[in-house]
């Protein structure tokens, strides 16, 4: 998911910055997505100046990345979101990144992806939950991929 995210982000004109716990898996999705993609060093260089953190991780990882990156994350700024792409987990998974000063939400895909990163975004449904600022973004991805949005509540 997050290489199809980060490839159709960076597509669009997105700054992309990458940051996996595997070594060297950023680089190698970094290569596959092209563009000005980046990799970054560490998870506070990532979110670094970023206006927005997603999470594409497994749904027994995101606890555990909510957690990391609350506690990477640089001092709170204004309007700092950060959505998730779990389907089955709401936004309060985020509290860490809550309590860190993000607006906290989810943006689920509902299209299938062939491994490989492969798969387009364009036309899809999109699920989306969360406080205002985090929901407001979700709805920017939206119309960035002429998608349509399923909102939760």
């Amino acid at each position: 998911m997050g290489e199809v995210l980060g490839r159709e982000l960076a597509r669009r004109g997105a700054l992309v910055a990458l940051w996996s716990r595997t070594k060297g898996r950023a680089a190698r999705v970094r290569r596959r997505i092209g563009g000005d993609a980046h990799t970054a060093r560490t998870l506070g260089a990532a979110l670094e100046g970023a206006e927005a953190l997603l999470l594409c991780v497994s749904g027994e990882a995101l606890e555990e990345a909510a957690a990391l990156a609350a506690r990477a994350a640089p001092p709170a700024r204004s309007r700092r979101a950060a959505l998730h792409t779990n389907g089955f987990r709401g936004p309060e998974v985020l509290a860490p990144l809550a309590d860190a000063g993000y607006s906290t939400g989810t943006l689920h895909p509902l299209a299938p992806f062939p491994p490989g990163g492969r798969g387009s975004l364009d036309g899809a449904w999109f699920a989306t939950s969360g406080a205002p600022p985090a929901r407001a973004l979700a709805r920017r991805l939206v119309r960035a991929f002429a998608g349509r949005e399923l909102r939760l509540t």
